[in-house]
């Protein structure tokens, strides 16, 4: 049965996280919210909340839930979960079997001799984000590096580009850690840009981590701070179908060169369904970091770090395979089976990641028979490297423009400002 909250500790500044409240009534979670005061009202705003009643548009304040007739305690469940001054929405979409990420391991596995994969999806879980964390912190992994020294040197331009727009919300995709974000939301915040931060991730655990760090680090006044936990697919549906997001003006950042693991058609086709999803009227532009590096020495060694990092990272994917599919796939992706390899693909300017049987190998998993054959490979991820040409033909189909570039000479990394042609 519904119960009755009451909502405390309300501070002045503005944000959004009133929506969190007006679904919870819509959902029939709550009965009704009251605030513990009678009516609250907030300087610099004309609208007050007044118990049982909700007529704010745009409130930010830190909140919790209350049960009026027990403990505090917090909503919880699938499509709202609310942790302090935060909001952790799970938008996964549980019927659709190319988001899950069982089924889509076993399709994998299923492909043609040397079409065979393993989804890169497996290699962002808790223990595989640790992995790359150890990557990212090596001299010789240079993508991070040289995007967070650009970010340092260009942020104020970014941040006054962003805010120019209008948009009320900044979302990330693969938000990761959030440490480059950080960069950006504090130059937002000091130019007074009311706006909700939505960090999307596939690992509840990383982004209840990376957000609580933001928060304590950031202390910031005018920017509320939300994380979406799902893919890619997921978000986009998410936007075209969501009251929350419905109606906003939006700005996508899409950091770290993460576009690129996918091919430039996949890139393109997933930009043109964010850009659908919100119309173009809402989608004020996207931020996206993409290398454009064409050392295929800096390359190679940027992506098989001495010391072995990358080779632990992408042979994580046969434990998170193991563990998605069962001990039915032990005989197949046992780490002894494995070597892994990996080259440099000139024709489509990317570095490619494999694991290579050591010998051939056979089971039955789901009552499908798998066979691998000895030296026949497994895709595990890949990593464009994309000129600005590259680029211009990615989006070109999508409706999308290049309208400004920010870029490290020396390396050939950009952070690119695409928006709806006119």
């Amino acid at each position: 049965m519904a119960k009755e909250f009451y909502i405390s500790r309300m501070d002045s500044k503005v944000a959004d996280t009133i929506a969190a409240v007006q679904l919870a009534l819509d959902k029939r979670l709550v009965k009704s919210v009251r605030t513990q005061r009678k009516v609250i009202c907030v300087p610099g705003c004309r609208d007050e909340i007044i118990a049982g009643n909700i007529s704010i548009k745009s409130l930010k304040h830190e909140y919790r839930y209350e049960d009026c007739s027990s403990s505090p305690s917090s909503i919880n469940s699938r499509s709202l979960s609310i942790e302090g001054t935060y909001r952790i929405v799970d938008i996964r979409q549980e019927d659709a079997p190319l988001t899950n990420l069982r089924t889509q391991t076993l399709e994998g596995l299923r492909q043609p001799r040397n079409q065979k994969y393993l989804p890169s999806l497996l290699l962002w879980g808790d223990e595989g984000q640790q992995l790359y964390d150890e990557i990212v912190r090596s001299k010789h992994y240079y993508p991070y590096r040289v995007e967070s020294e650009l970010l340092k040197l260009k942020v104020g331009d970014i941040a006054r580009k962003i805010a120019s727009t209008g948009s009320d919300v900044l979302l990330e995709l693969g938000a990761g850690n959030m440490e480059k974000t950080g960069l950006i939301l504090r130059h937002l915040d000091a130019l007074d840009t009311p706006l909700t931060y939505y960090a999307l991730d596939v690992d509840h655990t990383a982004l209840e981590y990376a957000l609580k760090s933001l928060q304590d680090s950031l202390k910031l006044r005018n920017i509320n701070l939300c994380a979406l936990q799902g893919t890619y697919e997921d978000a986009a549906k998410w936007l075209a179908t969501s009251e929350e997001a419905r109606g906003r003006k939006k700005t996508i950042a899409w950091l770290g060169n993460s576009i690129a693991n996918l091919e430039q058609g996949e890139a393109g086709d997933l930009l043109g369904r964010f850009s659908e999803a919100q119309g173009v009227e809402c989608l004020q532009g996207f931020i996206i970091g993409i290398d454009g590096c064409q050392d295929v020495s800096r390359i190679n060694k940027a992506y098989d770090i001495p010391g072995g990092a990358t080779r632990r990272w992408v042979r994580y994917a046969l434990k998170a395979g193991r563990l998605q599919l069962g001990p039915e796939a032990d005989a197949v992706l046992h780490d002894d089976n494995w070597q892994w390899a990996a080259a440099w693909n000139p024709g489509n300017h990317r570095y490619e990641n494999y694991l290579t049987a050591r010998k051939t190998l056979t089971a039955t998993i789901d009552g499908t028979m798998v066979k691998i054959e000895e030296g026949e490979r497994l895709h595990t991820l890949s990593s464009g490297k994309w000129t600005r040409s590259d680029v211009d033909r990615m989006c070109s189909p999508q409706g999308l423009v290049l309208a400004d570039i920010w870029s490290s000479p020396d390396v050939g990394y950009g952070i690119y400002w695409l928006q709806p042609a006119e």
